[in-house]
């Protein structure tokens, strides 16, 4: 399993041998409105940009370790590959100063029906720079309410 500053986090509170186990829950959120009190700025340093179509390998590693790719391939391939256009029209990266991308989400709409936060990710060398928050709070701005997140109880830190 991939161990990040979440897991790092669990093991300090002696909780390290729960990590994986709790990975296997599901926590569904619900946002109803917006809330721009809990927004944040991207930090002087950062940009916004939308993912481009000779990065969707970029993409996926920003979101999972090495060995899950093919699972996100798989997942790519059966939900949005046939909506390709939309995909990357909704697919927001952050930016470094030299233009790597390092975190990324959008908002989709699942099912034709609800609008969930899909794929959200920072790479773990750029965690606790308030980029997740940034790019949270960019993607709010314009959605449509409600908006849903499935989470795991083991991304503690960016639940908060």
């Amino acid at each position: 399993m991939f161990r990040n500053k979440d897991y790092e986090a669990f093991c300090r509170a002696d909780l390290g041998e729960l990590f994986e186990t709790l990975g296997n829950y599901n926590i569904y959120m619900q946002c109803d409105s917006l809330n721009p009190d809990a927004f944040s700025r991207l930090p002087d340093g950062y940009l916004f940009r939308l993912c481009r179509r000779d990065e969707l390998d970029v993409w996926k590693r920003i979101l999972v370790h090495e060995q899950y790719i093919d699972d996100v391939t798989a997942y790519y391939d059966r939900v949005y590959a046939t909506h390709e256009d939309e995909f990357f029209r909704r697919c927001l990266f952050v930016c470094d100063a030299n233009d790597t991308p390092i975190a990324s989400t959008f908002i989709w709409r699942s099912y034709g029906l609800i609008n969930t936060v899909g794929w959200f990710g920072v790479l773990p060398e750029h965690e606790g720079k308030g980029l997740g928050r940034a790019l949270i709070s960019e993607i709010l701005r314009t959605a449509t309410f409600p908006v849903y997140l499935h989470t795991q109880p083991t991304s503690a830190r960016a639940i908060k």
